[in-house]
């Protein structure tokens, strides 16, 4: 069991992991203001290849994606991890839990968010509004899906001190 001040100390490092998954958020936002922009600016890109071809062939990916991202997080968050040690020869448990659980969720976000990159991509070749706010949303629905939670982070932090304290 996590102490209170390990308790504490986590709920800080969450801060900044929040801030991290706000901004990949907003920044889908951003895309669909981009396209908009593009759009009314009449840009298109010529492209030879039939447009429902690829429309249907983004959305498999991007639902790959999806799954991909879920279950990389899981993958990281299971691999059994050695507690970083300090100068000083203290294990830092919090400073391990809260480094794993950053590299899961911004490795599954970055992932979530290149969803609304082809989104973008597919609205300049072919300007379907709708099939861009649909990469858009599922997107945003994996991002949703993958938000971070103190719990999670806290699981991660027991597992350590576990792990390590079945090692000595």
């Amino acid at each position: 069991m996590l102490e209170f001040q390990e308790k504490q100390e986590l709920q800080k490092r969450m801060m900044i992991i929040w801030v991290i998954w706000g901004a990949m958020f907003v920044s889908i936002g951003i895309y669909i203001i981009i396209g908009v922009i593009l759009a009314g600016s009449g840009m298109k890109i010529a492209f030879d290849i039939p447009l429902e071809t690829v429309k249907i062939a983004l959305l498999v990916f991007s639902l790959a994606q999806v799954t991909f991202a879920i279950m990389l997080k899981k993958m990281i968050l299971m691999r059994v991890t050695p507690v970083n040690t300090t100068p000083s020869g203290r294990n830092d448990l919090i400073t391990t839990a809260a480094g794993k659980y950053n590299a899961a969720i911004i490795m599954s976000l970055a992932i979530s968010e290149v969803i609304a990159v082809l989104g973008l991509i597919y609205f300049l070749i072919s300007h379907d509004y709708w099939a861009f706010y649909m990469y858009c949303a599922i997107s945003a629905g994996s991002m949703i899906m993958i938000r971070p939670t103190v719990a999670e982070l806290e699981g991660v932090a027991e597992a350590l001190k576990k792990s390590e304290a079945m090692r000595t």
